[in-house]
């Protein structure tokens, strides 16, 4: 019985994802730099993010909205949300740890610039099927599952998909495996969780890119994927200590950048100077944004 229920969990589908080619990547210009000269994207621990909610959002939202996902008021029910405060409590120590890259579907967005690029960033414009493609192989190979997907604002979308995981997941449940089948439940609402935000983050149009760590033997210095290794480091990033982990992209999947209005052409040509100094040559322009911004 243990078997069958986490074979169904290792194959239900979250099938609501949603993809886009192609996004975009806004970041200062140090840190385009770095991704250029080391050919890695920055993966943030998602639990130092701006949003604080990050990792609890799909949990407050089961909590407040249980009347609504479930049909029944029952045990099942009353220990969903037991377990739900249960997760909320402990998610900063979880052996299980979601590091992300966010990226967004606008291309010139003034609210990103500021935030994200500020004076002097740069806009990169990936390929989502190059990058999909990268990550769909690389999970293949070293065991690690990468989740892509368009982020849900609308909490409408998110109540019903998180009804229907919840429905799917209870119809599983006995006696004897309800505890192991709650366990795996919420485990899988986290995982869809990843692709929901507060409506008040829309502006951002977020698509990203999050795979999972996780510690063996509840060892927070060793975090892994299976058996492969990911060298966690950190930066001190808005008065916090953040912990991050770079990842090679494919550099096929970068198609352009684009550079602040008052970038002159004799410094996008230095820009050409340097892609092509770190093999960049697969970019194809240097736009420049249409967004008449000073400062």
């Amino acid at each position: 019985m243990k078997r069958k229920i986490m074979e169904y969990y290792n194959t239900y589908p979250l099938d609501f994802i949603e993809q886009i080619n192609p996004f975009y990547h806004y970041t200062s210009f140090n840190g385009f730099k770095n991704i250029i000269e080391t050919n890695k994207l920055r993966f943030t621990n998602r639990l130092f993010l701006n949003d604080y909610s990050e990792g609890k959002y799909i949990l407050f939202l089961c909590k407040e909205k249980a009347d609504f996902l479930f049909e029944q008021n029952n045990k099942f029910k009353q220990r969903f949300l037991e377990k739900c405060e249960e997760r909320i409590d402990k998610v900063g120590t979880d052996p299980f740890q979601f590091y992300q890259c966010s990226f967004t579907t606008d291309g010139d967005n003034l609210p990103m610039w500021n935030y994200y690029a500020g004076n002097g960033g740069i806009n990169l414009e990936f390929n989502g099927v190059v990058v999909r493609d990268y990550y769909s192989e690389k999970a293949g190979q070293k065991s690690t599952v990468f989740n892509c997907g368009l982020v849900i604002y609308e909490e409408e979308k998110q109540l019903e998909i998180a009804k229907k995981i919840i429905s799917d997941f209870s119809a599983k449940s006995t006696a004897a495996n309800m505890e192991e089948v709650l366990d795996l439940l919420i485990k899988k609402l986290t995982y869809a969780g990843i692709f929901f935000k507060s409506k008040s983050y829309e502006t951002e149009k977020e698509y990203r890119i999050a795979f999972e760590l996780f510690s063996e033997d509840g060892n927070l210095n060793d975090f892994r994927t299976k058996s492969t290794h990911y060298q966690i480091d950190v930066m001190y990033s808005h008065g916090l200590i953040v912990p991050f982990v770079d990842v090679y992209f494919d550099r096929r999947a970068l198609k352009s950048i684009t550079v602040p209005n008052l970038v002159t052409e004799k410094e996008r040509e230095a820009l050409r100077l340097f892609l092509s100094a770190n093999n960049y040559e697969c970019i194809e322009k240097i736009n420049v944004s249409k967004i008449t911004k000073r400062f």
